[in-house]
């Protein structure tokens, strides 16, 4: 173990190696070996030192614990799942095992099984601001405001240096209109972690909602630049760069968008608008039909309606029912 604390993973493997040699069933150096592997990020080598730990002790947590955040990762989530469900049952005093949970329920989108954990880990754990952040985040979605913020201020009275309870604090602050204090808390996490994409993006999106276009649309560019998987912030930065005259520009990050995520509704909307401006009237159209199909297929009426709308006035120059 020493040498995994000294961050020598090959000599720790190498130990591990030598005592699974010695002692092939050994349950707990299977899970030590499968927890460096999974440092390294060999998730698939992991899993099945984990495997071979739970074949050995079916009864072991840590294994079940671990498998979990391997599976996760893996993108397994209904494994991990059930793998959280073994770990609880087999360490029911552990505050991770039961936020560890809580974490893949949100992620599978069962809010109220989230919650409980959350809160569960939190009464195991009272100085858990991990726990508070995530109940803090469900809470803001089932209308919880109140709530929610009493959770992101707790975490952050507890651990001031927590980027993302500040990231997160600032997303609700933005969501409820309160945008000068959201940029405040983007600030603060940008501060702490200056390659947090996530924040540069919440701040970029405040500042668009400040009509402060030149900052935002620098925002955005940045966290492009830390994270070109961020899909928001190309989204965002097409309606910067729109807002200030820069067509062209906005055109391309809106095509970025559908490359990725073909069934963007909203991409195809804002290019086709854009489109129409430029006068390129068949590439309006086409976006905006794709758009107004999505918005069908997605039950969102009222976008449907604005898509219809803007066909007619790329067509006719005006929508009939005005």
């Amino acid at each position: 173990m020493a040498q995994v604390q000294l961050g020598d993973r090959t000599a720790a493997l190498a130990d591990f190696d030598q005592a699974i040699l010695l002692s092939p069933a050994y349950a707990p150096a299977y899970v030590q070996r499968g927890v460096i592997l999974a440092r390294a990020g060999q998730m698939p080598e992991a899993v099945a030192d984990f495997d071979r730990a739970i074949a050995l002790d079916s009864r072991n947590g840590e294994a079940y614990l671990n498998r979990c955040t391997a599976h996760y990762r893996l993108g397994n989530r209904q494994s991990a799942l059930s793998d959280c469900n073994q770990a609880v049952r087999y360490l029911p005093e552990s505050a991770l095992a039961v936020y560890q949970r809580g974490f893949v329920q949100s992620s599978l989108g069962n809010g109220r099984a989230a919650m409980s954990d959350f809160s569960q880990a939190i009464r195991l754990q009272p100085n858990y601001p991990e726990a508070l952040v995530g109940r803090g985040i469900i809470r803001f979605s089932y209308q919880d405001v109140t709530g929610a913020i009493e959770d992101l201020n707790q975490a952050l009275e507890l651990n001031p240096n927590y980027a993302e309870a500040y990231k997160v604090r600032g997303h609700l602050h933005r969501r409820r209109g309160n945008l000068t204090q959201a940029i405040t808390d983007y600030n603060s996490a940008i501060a702490l972690n200056p390659d947090y994409d996530a924040a540069y993006q919440g701040r970029a999106a405040a500042r668009l909602a400040l009509g402060d276009m030149n900052r935002a649309e620098q925002d955005y560019s940045e966290a492009i630049a830390l994270n070109p998987g961020n899909i928001a912030a190309w989204m965002g930065r097409g309606q910067s760069r729109a807002s200030l005259g820069d067509r062209r520009s906005a055109v391309e990050d809106f095509t970025q968008v559908i490359q990725v995520v073909p069934d963007y509704a909203d991409a195809y909307f804002y290019r086709g608008t854009i489109h129409a401006e430029l006068g390129e009237t068949t590439s309006a159209m086409d976006d905006l039909q794709r758009a107004g199909s999505l918005y069908l297929q997605q039950g969102r009426t009222q976008e449907y309606r604005e898509s219809v709308r803007q066909m007619n006035l790329v067509q006719y120059g005006f929508a009939p029912w005005e």
